[in-house]
């Protein structure tokens, strides 16, 4: 019997500590991996290299052993993925995944979704996996989507930013000169119709037009911070830390205001932070503990109140009908019947593997909800 050895030339290809390798079913792939980003593969027999198309540092390999599918974890949140053949599944995406606080879900008629995260990553979410739409230096807070699926906005720390939802280009841009009061920094955003609106730090909003996010108008509410904001009528409600909501046309005549959100009764000394707003036809959910209020009067008139703790960093979810409301809250993900206020489900943080605190949901069906984490990862909560 005759044995053969090739030589492969690794030193040449890879600069940097290797991290990992793998030989094929057959062995006659030899496939390596390294730190500055190279991933190779050799046939055995005749020791021909092949360049493989990842980025940035690359960690850990495992393979399929049923199908020869080839996984390579990368930079954080990244994996690229290869058939048998050594393509690209995927074209040039690859796999993601957010290593930050999930801040928003933007879902769209097709079963897509947009997320965006403190990690500065935009995600366009399929059936076949993530990819990465855009990367910032900073954090992502919000994001929205326009009425007719065309353009979707995210703020982050410097900024708005739109998206054509179906090239991913950047079709708009907002930057407000910082200052070190910080009064301009961006807090919140709604959609309504063409226009954009953005809260900001020290009271202000202003809005723009969607996809060039030219400026159209501003208007001061006070001094105190823009914490939440949602489109309502035509126009906007915005929610503030001292615990006013103010309606807004679209042109920002302001249409009426509720003062003094939470001080219900003698012993609430304070008004609450108006951390969060949702409105399903004429019902508003308001609050870091929420609210139900009737929008259909001169004035919101309260439905009722809900015996749970929100968290500073969630939100609310009415479901498609508007029969139920989602409380993500820091420990649990909690569903309310909107007619009766009675709990229909609740799930303690421990349910959900891997999860350090809940951030933020959002509706795919009735029964089908998604909910982000403090580190990133994405659930998806079926109610039976």
């Amino acid at each position: 019997m005759r044995s053969r050895r090739t030589r492969l030339s690794f030193a040449r290809k890879h600069r940097r500590p290797r991290t990992a390798s793998t030989i094929t079913p057959g062995e006659r792939t030899l496939v390596a991996i390294s730190q500055n980003g190279v991933a190779n593969a050799w046939d055995v027999p005749s020791g021909k290299p092949k360049k493989l198309a990842t980025e940035g540092p690359l960690w850990a390999l495992a393979q399929n052993p049923k199908n020869g599918t080839l996984a390579m974890a990368g930079t954080p949140g990244i994996v690229h993925r290869f058939d048998a053949k050594l393509t690209k599944i995927g074209g040039d995406a690859a796999l993601a995944m957010h290593t930050g606080q999930v801040r928003g879900f933007a879902v769209m008629k097709d079963g897509r979704y947009f997320t965006c995260g403190w990690d500065g990553r935009l995600l366009l979410w399929s059936p076949s996996g993530a990819r990465v739409v855009h990367k910032l230096a900073e954090r992502m807070t919000e994001i929205a989507l326009t009425d007719d699926e065309r353009h979707v906005l995210v703020l982050c720390s410097s900024g708005l930013l739109c998206f054509d939802t179906q090239t991913l280009a950047i079709t708009g841009r907002y930057a407000p000169k910082q200052k070190n009061d910080s009064i301009l920094s961006p807090e919140s955003l709604a959609v309504a119709g063409d226009l954009a609106a953005v809260g900001h730090w020290g009271g202000s909003v202003r809005t723009f037009t969607i996809p060039a996010l030219e400026p159209q108008g501003v208007v001061q509410l006070g001094k105190s911070e823009i914490e939440a904001m949602t489109s309502y009528d035509g126009g906007f409600l915005c929610g503030t830390d001292d615990g006013r909501i103010v309606s807004l046309s679209s042109s920002l005549e302001v249409r009426w205001t509720m003062p003094g959100f939470g001080r219900e009764a003698e012993e609430d000394d304070r008004p609450q932070s108006v951390t969060a707003l949702a409105v399903h036809d004429k019902i508003l959910a308001a609050g870091q503990w929420p609210r139900l209020y009737d929008l259909s009067g001169a004035s919101p008139a309260m439905k009722k109140r809900f015996v749970t703790d929100g968290g500073l960093f969630n939100n609310l979810v009415f479901s498609p009908s508007g029969a139920r409301l989602v409380v993500p809250t820091s420990y649990s993900f909690e569903v309310y019947d909107t007619h009766m206020g009675t709990l229909l489900a609740k799930l303690d943080r421990e349910e959900f593997p891997g999860c350090d605190e809940l951030t933020r949901a959002a509706a795919l069906s009735e029964d089908e909800y998604l909910v982000g984490a403090e580190n990133g990862t994405l659930f998806q909560v079926t109610l039976q």
